[in-house]
């Protein structure tokens, strides 16, 4: 073993020593892109934790009460032009619309459209549904008992008969004989 035993030993101690130097690095990488990740989840300001808290408890049929509490976000805020605040907005539209219509009395029913007509930042096809429902209210409702009115004037020539035709004569044919028994 002699002259070769200082130089594996070296080479071992080096090469443990890039190990351990490898295994650092990547420890303190990940422990900075947990800090980095827990930052982001953490809000910043009060706006954003309370967009945040409304997207959680919003659901397709029940998002009264998220859609009001991003509604006392300040005209001003950021946080209203967010995809999570635009979620919000957009599920409560719908199922406000969608009680509007299985509405009966005319009364609940606008004031549900009237709701949703106040919202400030609402999308254009939500714009364009609410239209359609004030405009079904603002029309009568027909009756079975309601028939159409002529609005024509009827003329002496539109009123008189079309003209018959003569009828063709027949050529003579002689009758139609029964075969003998």
């Amino acid at each position: 073993m002699g002259g070769y035993a200082l130089p594996i030993i070296g080479a071992g101690v080096v090469g443990a020593l890039i190990i351990l130097a490898f295994v650092y690095v990547l420890r303190t990488r990940a422990n900075a892109e947990m800090q980095g990740e827990s930052a982001i989840a953490v809000p910043a300001d009060n706006d954003q934790a309370l967009v945040m808290e409304a997207k959680k408890t919003c659901t397709a049929d029940d998002c009264d009460a998220s859609y009001a509490q991003v509604s006392t976000l300040a005209d001003n805020s950021p946080w209203r032009d967010s995809i999570d605040f635009r979620q919000i907005e957009s599920l409560w539209a719908d199922a406000t619309l969608k009680r509007a219509r299985a509405e009966t009395d005319i009364g609940q029913k606008r004031l549900l459209l009237a709701k949703v007509a106040a919202a400030k930042t609402l999308d254009e096809s939500h714009k364009k549904q609410l239209a359609v429902e004030i405009s079904t209210l603002e029309q009568p409702s027909a009756t079975p008992s309601q028939l159409p009115v002529a609005t024509r004037e009827v003329t002496r020539e539109a009123a008189a008969p079309p003209p018959v035709a003569a009828p063709t004569p027949r050529a003579n044919v002689a009758p139609h004989r029964q075969p003998p028994r």
